[in-house]
């Protein structure tokens, strides 16, 4: 059985609150706020809580955008994966 321990601790900025829980995957902390927007935003936080990335994303065509609840991923390369769909779309009032 694996044992594990706390090796330091790291305050980081985030605001959990209302946005979907971080994913720690490929090296750093991986997470989604406005996940249900027109304007998503994932942040990618290192191992010393500082933010290195900010990623954000956007459809042309769609008014709303839904990012899967901790589907993201990310590889120790940086590439992110992010898993969603728009909702909305300007020409569909249904969507896709």
């Amino acid at each position: 059985m694996a044992k594990f321990s706390v090796q330091r601790t790291v305050k980081v900025q985030y605001e959990f609150a209302n946005n979907l829980p971080p994913v720690w995957q490929g090296g750093a902390l991986t997470a989604v706020s406005n996940h249900l927007s027109q304007f998503p935003q994932i942040h990618v936080i290192d191992r010393a809580g500082l933010r290195t990335r900010n990623i954000n994303l956007a459809i042309p065509s769609a008014q709303m955008i839904r990012i899967y609840s901790s589907m993201f991923a990310r590889h120790r390369d940086g590439t992110v994966a992010v898993p969603g769909m728009p909702l909305v779309t300007k020409h569909s009032p249904h969507g896709l």
